[in-house]
């Protein structure tokens, strides 16, 4: 017959048995709802903010863009910048926090994207350049026909009326080109485009009338300046306008791809990044609540 130290050693042993099955049922349970919360701070919530932060990186560098496109402010270069970098840092971090598809085609669309507004960003340089190079010319054509030429008539010239005329339509047609180029670059009209070439063929039809009654050697020296700048002027008023059209056509895909990029962050992205957080968080409530049950009912039946 067992004695009462014999009872004691076997019920002190089965009271740790059952505590040491508790505390096993107890640590077990709290290492899935660990595993659970671990999962959404390490990888669920990184992703998701990578997410935000490309997406918000991706408008900032649209806007700077086209700030930098319609003002010329060196400070959206800046901000450009800064966005491009933030981007290329929310990247790595969504690679480095496990995203996956569509990683590569993001990071391509997206350096295609800045090749885009890095070639608007040139040729809006190059314009303003060409641009303040042909209003400097046009300048020079005008002080040379209005200091020179016009203030050089005289009175008893038998052919002054029609050299004056001359002089003053080519002053005419100068003033339109520039004005019909600046219509152009507003608007974008093919019209203002015409105007333009109307009004050089014009200027060229009145300097030939003019060359052809030049008496003086140093009317000849200046009508040879005159003939260099038109020609100069011209041929640059065509530049600017093409660089126009180009800016256009390249604006048109920057747009372009400034879509497909924001309907991949947004549609694709964001809202599985959203939704796999918002599971992840109700898995972990729901893991938790099963746990509490399963240690209750472990409790209970040691009990």
């Amino acid at each position: 017959m067992p004695t009462i130290g014999t009872k004691l050693g076997a019920g002190i042993g089965t009271m740790v048995m059952l505590c040491i099955a508790i505390g096993l049922v107890s640590y077990l349970q709290s290492r899935v709802v660990s595993d659970k919360i671990r999962e959404i701070t390490e990888v669920r919530e990184p992703v998701n903010t990578a997410v935000h932060g490309m997406e918000s990186s991706l408008e900032q560098t649209g806007l700077a863009t086209l700030g930098f496109l319609s003002t010329g402010d060196a400070g959206f270069m800046e901000s450009f910048q800064t966005s491009r970098n933030a981007f290329e840092e929310s990247d790595r971090k969504y690679g480095a926090a496990g995203g996956a598809d569509p990683g590569v085609k993001l990071r391509q669309g997206f350096k295609e994207l800045c090749a885009l507004a890095a070639d608007q960003i040139e040729l809006r340089n190059l314009q303003s350049r060409d641009m303040a190079a042909l209003l400097k010319e046009v300048d020079e054509i005008e002080g040379l026909l209005k200091d020179r030429i016009v203030s050089s008539i005289k009175a008893d010239d038998p052919l002054a009326y029609r050299r004056e005329q001359a002089a003053l339509q080519m002053e005419v047609n100068a003033n339109a080109m520039t004005k019909s180029l600046g219509n152009f670059l507003i608007t974008g009209e093919p019209e203002f485009e015409s105007r333009l070439h109307r009004a050089g063929s014009e200027f060229q039809r009145y300097f030939d009338i003019y060359r052809n009654v030049t008496i003086s050697s140093e009317e000849k020296e200046w009508t040879g300046r005159l003939a260099l700048l038109s020609g100069h002027c011209t041929g640059l008023a065509q530049v600017i306008a093409d660089e126009h059209k180009e800016r256009k056509q390249k604006l048109a895909a920057f747009v372009l791809a400034y879509t497909d990029l924001g309907t991949i962050l947004n549609d694709r992205l964001e809202l599985r990044t959203e939704k796999n957080l918002a599971q992840a968080k109700e898995d972990v409530l729901s893991t938790e609540a099963a746990a509490n049950t399963r240690i209750a009912i472990a409790v209970l039946t040691c009990v």
